[in-house]
């Protein structure tokens, strides 16, 4: 299919294109029940790949949760360190606004985000929007993490999605060039004045 196909298919991103996040915050939250300093907290939740197992589906919500609190010296109950986890975004409202014009324009919608199921289950129950979207490919329900290929494949393949046919936006450089290694229209979100150029060319906003 030549390049110049229409676009047919919209593909989101979520953190910090659909939701801003600040893991800070729930260091915040958790500080007064860890003995670990907030300045190491990052460090011992990434550290062995902890994070990315579970971003990955490899780890348990139970299992995460364990393991961090156990990390963190955290004296609180499982639930509450994984509310503190997911309690980090913010909505963006002109990409959320963004999702309601394309949808009533009639382009099926899909999300494809490097992601945990504790936040799944926070943001697809805690914002509408995500509603709108015709189908979702996770990273921790597919065991890749962008910008491998195969989670891309797993957009194309168990949702119909031609790659040229697809517009996708992310916020980091590695995963656009891996979309646009694939066929897709891919572009870098980092706010509304960059990206508007982009998407009229195409006929979007």
């Amino acid at each position: 299919m030549p390049a110049s196909a229409p676009i047919r298919v919209g593909v989101f991103d979520i953190g910090m294109v659909l939701l801003s996040f600040d893991f800070s915050r729930a260091a915040a939250r958790l500080a007064p029940r860890c003995t670990l300093p907030v300045a190491r907290m990052a460090d011992a939740l990434w550290a062995d790949g902890l994070v990315d197992a579970y971003d990955r589906g490899r780890v348990s919500c139970d299992d995460f949760s364990a393991e961090a609190a156990r990390r963190l010296g955290f004296s609180g109950t499982s639930g509450e360190l994984l509310e503190a986890w997911v309690d980090i975004f913010e909505p963006n409202p002109a990409m959320f606004a963004r999702v309601r014009r394309w949808k009533a324009r009639g382009l099926p919608l899909y999300l494809l985000s490097n992601t945990c199921e504790s936040h799944v289950r926070f943001f697809t129950g805690h914002w509408d929007i995500f509603r709108e979207f015709d189908g979702a490919v996770y990273s921790c329900r597919v065991g890749a993490l962008k910008p491998e290929p195969s989670i891309y494949h797993a957009l194309f393949e168990g949702h119909g999605v031609d790659p040229q046919e697809a517009i996708y936006l992310d916020d980091l450089p590695a995963n656009v060039a891996a979309a646009r290694a694939l066929g897709m229209r891919a572009f870098e979100y980092r706010n509304e004045e960059k990206i508007l150029g982009p998407l009229r060319s195409l006929g979007l906003d």
